[in-house]
């Protein structure tokens, strides 16, 4: 299952990375918890069936090839109207340092493909998390 990384959104933010632990006291936005509850059903799905491998993987905002990029959309369509300079200011959230969790479409199919083949039967995590590893920016 590929589950939106917006499941975590209402999450009290930690100062180092998250742990397992902290799976089950993530809080989704609102609109998400019907993802975070199917997520939840997955989990639990091999306690009935053994053969049965299940891994939910958190994707980052997926990006690529025209997918629907509704969490970059307002971005995107005010730097397209960057005549405008009300219009083309670009939301800052916080201190402005925030790091968005991001994947191209084609990693994260290479990472479902990953797991489905015969060696990924050793990974004995269930909750994986999908993002790219860049950490540049156009700032110096």
């Amino acid at each position: 299952m590929i589950s939106p990384v917006f499941t975590w959104a209402n999450s009290q933010r930690s100062t180092t990375a998250y742990t397992d632990a902290d799976f089950s006291r993530r809080v989704p936005f609102p609109k998400f918890q019907q993802a975070k509850h199917i997520e939840n059903l997955a989990m639990s799905a091999n306690k009935f069936h053994k053969k049965l491998r299940v891994h939910v993987i958190c994707s980052g905002l997926i990006y690529g090839n025209g997918e629907a990029n509704d969490g970059f959309y307002e971005f995107f369509r005010r730097a397209w109207i960057s005549l405008h300079p009300d219009l083309a200011a670009l939301p800052v959230i916080g201190d402005g340092k925030n790091s968005l969790p991001t994947i191209h479409v084609r990693d994260l199919a290479r990472f479902v493909v990953a797991l489905t083949e015969e060696s990924a039967k050793k990974i004995t995590k269930q909750y994986l998390i999908a993002v790219d590893q860049c950490k540049s920016s156009t700032q110096g």
